[in-house]
């Protein structure tokens, strides 16, 4: 009897902070495209196009035309209300609900605990693009999310990405060229 009492009572803590897993399916390669544009357009619409949404670019070697956005961070100033359960307009991560994520214009994509509500406060990645004189590769890697808000411990999301910042630099090669 104080075995199904203990259990009873452990049960709710036990639950608390545990993560569901994403069930979806997300990007999980780069992305390649083709392309029969010269290498220098290429190179300067992808440049603008990290310069227009902010990108902070780590690594940028015309030459092997390599652009790479180290530790980018998916959580913007103006998505802080994110903390009250609200994902703002424009968010660069979502959630997963039903194997799809709640906003599909985003990113990136994350799991949410089963109960209680712990919000990211990092969720970071590395955003790749390599240009050669007829690919792109497009690639979004090393995604981590942590949260520190279930009581001072460390929480770890599982962290995807969406396909839409790979899809908006093909887009950006195919149609604005």
């Amino acid at each position: 009897m104080r075995k199904i009492i203990l259990i009873a009572m452990l049960a709710p803590a036990l639950a608390w902070g545990q993560k569901t897993t994403l069930e979806g399916r997300y990007q999980e390669s780069p992305v390649k495209i083709t392309t029969d544009k010269q290498k220098a357009n290429t190179w300067q619409a992808v440049v603008d196009f990290f310069i227009t949404n902010g990108i902070s670019i780590t690594t940028a070697d015309k030459q092997s035309g390599l652009i790479v956005a180290t530790d980018f961070s998916f959580i913007k100033d103006n998505q802080r209300n994110e903390r009250k359960g609200k994902i703002e307009k424009g968010a660069l991560f979502t959630y997963e609900e039903d194997g799809k994520p709640t906003n599909p214009d985003a990113w990136v994509v994350l799991n949410k605990l089963v109960k209680g509500k712990i919000y990211p406060v990092k969720l970071t990645g590395n955003l790749n693009v390599y240009i050669s004189d007829s690919t792109v590769t497009v690639s979004v890697t090393n995604l981590k999310g942590e949260s520190n808000n279930d009581r001072d411990k460390w929480r770890f999301f599982q962290v995807k990405s969406t396909g839409v910042f790979e899809k908006q630099i093909a887009d950006i090669i195919k149609y604005t060229l």
